[in-house]
């Protein structure tokens, strides 16, 4: 309840959320909207992962991370 869109909204660091498309904890319109919120926010679905971290693609999920830290201090001009 404490992470509202104004709440997320005042975060300045660049942030990636990762949601698996077959969470079913969390939804994609709930990481999407958080996403949305974040000034600096990324977003990255990850194919075939559920929610538990232990059952995601191990490969898939440390390229992910590793390509947002190469990229996390570029200045955004995606948004």
């Amino acid at each position: 309840p404490s992470l509202t869109a104004d709440a997320l909204a005042t975060v300045a660091l660049p942030v990636r959320l990762m949601v698996g498309d077959r969470d079913t904890t969390v939804t994609l319109e709930e990481t999407a909207a958080a996403y949305r919120a974040l000034p600096r926010g990324e977003l990255a679905v990850l194919p075939r992962t559920p929610h538990p971290l232990e059952q995601a693609d191990v490969v898939r999920l440390a390229g992910a991370l590793a390509d947002f830290l190469r990229h996390a201090d570029a200045p955004d001009a995606t948004r």
